[in-house]
């Protein structure tokens, strides 16, 4: 239960949060992918980005699911269905892409994909963190 209030989700069709928390607050980053996943079944993927959207952005400051934009499997998840419907899906933030992609470039090592592009990603990360170092010490 939220803090303040008890965040109510707004899809039409109860059926798509019936077994979920009744306070959105105490979801968790699956149940949004559910979730999303059921009313994409009866709405269509915009309809559904649309609902989700709009019930995320209702959540409380202290909403278990404001740590999911920290999470890589969840930035991935919306960056594919996005993709997937034609919607732009900005995902995370600064920390979360560079871990994401640090992950990735770790993935793909892994997998024998050509070190020069992993390097190119270690460097542009390396980059990042020097001028981010910079704009700290000012």
């Amino acid at each position: 239960m939220g803090i303040f209030s008890n965040v109510r989700p707004g899809s039409p069709h109860p059926g798509t949060f019936a077994d979920l928390p009744q306070d959105m607050d105490a979801w968790g980053c699956n149940n949004f992918q559910i979730y999303f996943s059921r009313n994409k079944r009866k709405e269509g993927a915009v309809r559904a980005f649309e609902i989700v959207g709009n019930d995320f952005d209702r959540l409380g400051t202290f909403a278990d699911a404001r740590w999911c934009v920290y999470n890589c499997g969840w930035i991935n998840f919306w960056k594919r269905e996005g993709a997937e419907a034609g919607v732009k899906v900005e995902g995370g933030n600064l920390i979360t892409n560079l871990s994401c992609g640090a992950a990735a470039a770790t993935e793909a090592v892994g997998k024998g994909v050509r070190v020069a592009g992993v390097l190119a990603t270690v460097a542009g990360l390396g980059f990042l963190f020097n001028e981010a170092r910079k704009r700290f010490k000012k």
